[in-house]
Order: structure tokens, then C-alpha cells, then sequence
């Protein structure tokens, strides 16, 4: 399988690979996991629709789109068929296309399930019931809930602003890396709090790592606060709950979904989990994981009422959206990721438009926006 390098240094698009990221790791090849194709008889959808996908090319406005813009690839299941279906030459369908922040939005999903199956209490928990490298940081009794809609009070740990992040990599270019693993910094490092997306996706830092340098810091307000230290967080909180992350993976999200491609989830140089932007899948699972999300939003299943239960409890966030669960919501619900990643979901009509994006360097209102609102 081939891995699309938009790998991120948030905000810079750069092309790494995964090899050299892990060249110094001691063992590489432990520095991410793989979920392997699972029975199709598992899955709660009608993948028989997917045996009708128009031809690439068939909508020439979409195709357009592709050509004169960094969109790499567009689905559109408009709730009983797929009807666009038009992708970058160079994206075949195994191509494992990059989640960037949809990653977030698959782990509120995950967080769902552990509940359900009573791994994990409720949202009203709080971190340091789970994970023990949160005790003496601010994060030890911040709720589940709080967690997942980013309402944390950590305004004075992490920093992702632009400025934040040029202050960041200049920073570590200064300690001396020249390519590898660079060395691990925390903000005791640092004199500004420094940007643990940016130090996290160059293996800069670990979750465990990082969270030893925010011991003592005040607390802020209990507003919104989009960062990738509560996603990590959680998503270690369920491996540590569930006992095989590899294993809880496969059975609902690939199994369940019918996902024709493996899965591969990359860890931090520690082997924590990386929730914030580590997920990769084809672009046709993409589409069948986002096709199994809303039809259990529609159910009245456990997961359907915890789906509708994050939605109703989102909180107010940035561009007049609301937040919950990570998950996005304006007209509909949406998993997003830097650079254009936009997974549209329509609770009501079962509807799915999924676009991946180089560089987010077109307008999903305008361009996209008549096939499904986001």
C-alpha cells in the first residue's frame, strides 16, 4: 500500500516519509499499527453500492474541481447510491489517504463503543480514572466530556497559532536536528509554551512526555480550545480500557464498516497513540467508515443515542460552528482536517460527501457546497 505523504508539520505541507520519521526509533516498524481487512459479513452496510460507482471523469464540475485544484479525491453517496466518484490520477484505490484532524473524529466514535461495551464508565469519568500520566496536570480531573469537546482550561499549556508553530520548528532546528528522530522537548524547554501539535508530528515530543513539562500550570477558562493533547488522551485512555486497540479497531470500524483496504494508525516514537492526525485509509473506506457513523447516528442503538448525545451536548466553537465529540456541527455534521479534508455527514438523509485535499485550496461552500451543505 502506498501511503499519500501530506504527513503534516502543522501548518507546512511536507513530504516525509514514514520510514525516515521512524529512522532512529528502535524498532520502526512498532511505530504504528495495522488493522487488516475483516470479514465483509460483519458490516452493517449495503456494500453493493459500491459495485455501481460511476466513471471516473462522469461529473465533469467535480473533475474540474480535481484538475485545477490540490482536491485529490471526492465520493459522494447521496444516501442510496454512489454518484461522484472522480479522483487524482496519481490516488489508485489503495492509496491509504492521510485523516490529518478527521483522525480526532474517528476516535469520538471509538470513545462511543468503549462505553457501550461498558470498557469505559460514562462521559462524566474523569481522565485520571484511565490514563496515569494525567495525574498533577490540569488534565487529571477534566471529564471525558470536557475532553472531547475541547473545553479543557488548557490555554496555558498548548499553543497551535501560526506564530506559535514558525516559533516552535525554529526552535528545534536550533537544538541541532538534522533529520531522524529529533530530540525530545517538553516546555520546561521552552521560554513560551510551545505548540505540542507541531513538536508531536515531528516525534518531537511523546503525550507522557510533554504532559511532565505542564505540571503546575494554571488552569484557563473552561472554553474552547482546539488542540491534540485531548484526542491523544483519549484515544490512549480506550487502548488502556479495551485492552487491544488493534483488535477493538478492526471490529468497529473496519469490520462493521466492510473496509476493503487495511488500516494503519501511526503511534508516537513511545508507542502512545496518535489520535490528532495519525489515520490512514483508502479513500474507499474513508467513504464506508463515514457511511457505518451516520447510519448508527440514525439508530437507536448505544452508539446511535451516544452519537446524538455529543451532538446535543456540543459546545460553542470558532466559525460559528458547534463542537462535540470531535466532531464538527453546523447544517450537518462534519469530521475536518487541515489542508481541506471535510467529511460531510446527513443524519437525516444518510447522505456522505468525502473530499481529500493537498493543500485546501478551494472553497467547500462554492465549490461543493450545493451537493452537501457542510
Amino acid at each position: 500500500y502506498e501511503l499519500y505523504n501530506i504527513d503534516l508539520i502543522f501548518p507546512y505541507r511536507l513530504e516525509m516519509s514514514t520510514k525516515l520519521q521512524t529512522k532512529k526509533a528502535k524498532n520502526p516498524e512498532q511505530q504504528k499499527f495495522v488493522v487488516k481487512v475483516q470479514p465483509k459479513e460483519n458490516s452493517i452496510l449495503d456494500l453493493s453500492v459500491f459495485s455501481s460507482m460511476p466513471e471516473k471523469g462522469s461529473n465533469s464540475d467535480i473533475a474540474d474541481l480535481v484538475k485545477n485544484t490540490s482536491v485529490i479525491s471526492v465520493l459522494f453517496f447521496d444516501g442510496k447510491r454512489i454518484t461522484i466518484n472522480e479522483h487524482a490520477k496519481r490516488v489508485s484505490e489503495k492509496t491509504l489517504l492521510p485523516s490529518i484532524s478527521m483522525a480526532k473524529s474517528i476516535t469520538g466514535y471509538l470513545l462511543g463503543h468503549a462505553i457501550c461495551e461498558k470498557k469505559i464508565g460514562s462521559l462524566g469519568d474523569t481522565a485520571d480514572k484511565y490514563l496515569e500520566v494525567t495525574k498533577g496536570t490540569l488534565y487529571a480531573k477534566r471529564t471525558l466530556r470536557q475532553l472531547i469537546n475541547m473545553t479543557n482550561g488548557d490555554g496555558n499549556v498548548n499553543s497551535r497559532d501560526y506564530a506559535n508553530n514558525v516559533r516552535t520548528l525554529k526552535k528545534m532546528y536550533k537544538s541541532q536536528w538534522r533529520g531522524g528522530l529529533p530530540p525530545l522537548f517538553n516546555g520546561k524547554d521552552y521560554d513560551f509554551t510551545p505548540s505540542y501539535d507541531m513538536l508531536a508530528n515531528t516525534y518531537g515530543t511523546t503525550l507522557s512526555h510533554y504532559l511532565k513539562g505542564t505540571k503546575g500550570l494554571k488552569e484557563t477558562d473552561l472554553t474552547f480550545n482546539y488542540n491534540g493533547i485531548p484526542p491523544d488522551i483519549i484515544l490512549n485512555i480506550i487502548a488502556k480500557a479495551v485492552g487491544s486497540i488493534e483488535k477493538f479497531t478492526a471490529k468497529f470500524v473496519s469490520g462493521r464498516s466492510g473496509s476493503s483496504h487495511s488500516l494503519v494508525w501511526r503511534k508516537q516514537r513511545d508507542g502512545a497513540l496518535n489520535a490528532q492526525n495519525g489515520l490512514y485509509m483508502t479513500r474507499e473506506d474513508w467513504l464506508k467508515v463515514s457511511m457505518m457513523i451516520n447510519k448508527d447516528w440514525q439508530s437507536d442503538s448505544c452508539i446511535g443515542k451516544y452519537l446524538r448525545n455529543i451532538e446535543e451536548k456540543a459546545t460553542s466553537a470558532s466559525h460559528g460552528s458547534d463542537y462535540g465529540g470531535f466532531f464538527w456541527f453546523n447544517e450537518n455534521a462534519s469530521m475536518r482536517g487541515h489542508l481541506g479534508q471535510n467529511i460531510v455527514l446527513d443524519r437525516s438523509s444518510g447522505a456522505v460527501l468525502a473530499v481529500h485535499s493537498m493543500a485546501g485550496d478551494y472553497d467547500y461552500k462554492s465549490d461543493l457546497g450545493s451537493i452537501l451543505p457542510r
